[in-house]
């Protein structure tokens, strides 16, 4: 991811997307790892 994506989540899952779309379950799983990863 360092390399591709310079670090950055945002840049990752907007690849990772493409043009699809999550489902209201997959936002919430991915919410949740992006606030876990926020209390280190």
């Amino acid at each position: 991811m360092e390399k591709s994506f310079g670090g950055s989540l945002p840049r990752f899952i907007t690849a990772f997307l493409g043009n699809g779309s999550l489902s209201e379950k997959e936002a919430n799983e991915i919410k949740e790892l992006i606030d876990r990863y926020k209390m280190k």
